[in-house]
């Protein structure tokens, strides 16, 4: 992060301000709230692709959004620092079944394996019909 970025996130906190990254994250806030599931994903990560792959054999109904092809990379970092702060993590993929984050790929494939992941995707209402 530059000096002038720190410079003007300073000033926009002192002044009251949204940083920059504001925009994002109430996008990803909005996604959370008006989908049952959501998962925040990078194209190629094996992670990613675990947590999307469980979903998708538990019939999931999910908003994929691979941060990797659609956020600039600020926008990125923006929403994993985010993540860190609200979930506790900072990696992704970052996996959202009815506004609550599960966690990431291994937590959904273990989800998966123990048979939970579809019973909360169901009182989700977030399976395939």
């Amino acid at each position: 992060m530059s000096f002038i970025s720190r410079s003007s996130a300073a000033l926009s906190r002192l002044l009251g301000r949204a940083p920059a990254s504001a925009p994002i994250v109430e996008k990803a806030t909005q996604l959370i709230q008006s989908n049952p599931c959501v998962v925040f994903s990078k194209s190629t990560c094996p992670f990613c692709q675990m947590a999307k792959g469980a979903l998708q054999d538990n019939k999931a109904k999910c908003h994929i959004l691979e941060m990797d092809k659609e956020l600039s990379p600020e926008e990125m970092a923006a929403l994993q620092d985010h993540f860190l702060k609200t979930t506790g993590a900072r990696s992704v993929p970052r996996v959202f079944i009815d506004g609550n984050c599960v966690g990431g790929g291994s937590e959904v494939s273990d989800l998966a394996q123990k048979g939970e992941l579809k019973a909360m995707l169901e009182k989700a209402k977030a399976l395939e019909e």
